[in-house]
């Protein structure tokens, strides 16, 4: 009962490559996307990267908090006092006994917090066992309520 001697190919495999041409093409998007993610997402320096705004985002460090608004901190406003204030670093912003080195440029003045500690583990950070981190700030800046703008750069380095 052979009605044509051409051959036909069936509709059926072609199906089932579309479905696994389309299962390549979803595999091949998620894994895109999910490398991107942990890309992003990627935390080895988390800790540094929350002391680097500790500096700039906390009262006891160097943000400017109103005294006419119950000193409520104004962000991205730096104080001029408390970064001129003789080592603001190392009495109010970090705890005695940190296992960090921070420091800060402003103005091309060096502040320090454990400067010792930062000097000795600045240059052998890039190794896995130590974390380096620095971040550039463009921060307003209060002296006698004169305002102006300023890049701060804050560098923390310790152990992981």
């Amino acid at each position: 009962m052979i009605k044509d001697k051409k051959a036909q190919l069936s509709k059926t495999p072609l199906w089932i490559i579309n479905i696994c041409v389309l299962a390549v093409v979803v595999l091949t998007i998620s894994m895109v996307v999910n490398t991107n993610i942990n890309r992003q997402l990627e935390t080895g320096n988390l800790k540094a990267q929350l002391l680097t705004k500790r500096v700039i985002y906390n009262p006891n460090c160097y943000a400017y908090s109103n005294p006419d608004l119950n000193n409520q901190v104004i962000v991205g406003v730096v104080d001029y006092e408390k970064i001129d204030s003789q080592n603001n670093l190392e009495t109010s912003c970090f705890q005695n006994g940190e296992n960090i080195g921070v420091k800060a440029v402003f103005q091309n003045k060096d502040y320090y917090y454990n400067k010792d500690y930062y000097d000795e583990i600045a240059p052998i950070a890039f190794s896995e066992n130590y974390m380096e981190y620095e971040e550039n700030y463009l921060v307003k800046y209060v002296n006698e309520d004169v305002f102006g703008f300023e890049i701060i750069t804050v560098s923390v380095v310790g152990k992981k």
